[in-house]
């Protein structure tokens, strides 16, 4: 009897280039969303799922370091 486990890795990739907002959602090695706008609000509504949560401070986009660049 074997005891070995499968596992399958996601990630969530958010960027801010040129002024747009990028969601990339992996599962393995495999791109399975990407969403871009100009509007972090927009980006995170189009996922449906994470649509309830604030964009912008999921992104970071207020937060100092970030305000900085």
């Amino acid at each position: 009897m074997s005891n070995a486990h499968q596992y399958l890795v996601t990630l969530l990739d958010q960027q801010i280039v040129n002024n747009k907002f990028i969601f990339d959602f992996y599962k393995g090695m495999d791109l399975e969303f990407h969403y871009e706008d100009e509007n972090a609000l927009d980006v995170w509504k189009k996922t449906k799922n994470l649509a309830k949560y604030d964009g912008i401070s999921l992104f970071g986009y207020l937060h100092s370091s970030v305000i900085q660049e």
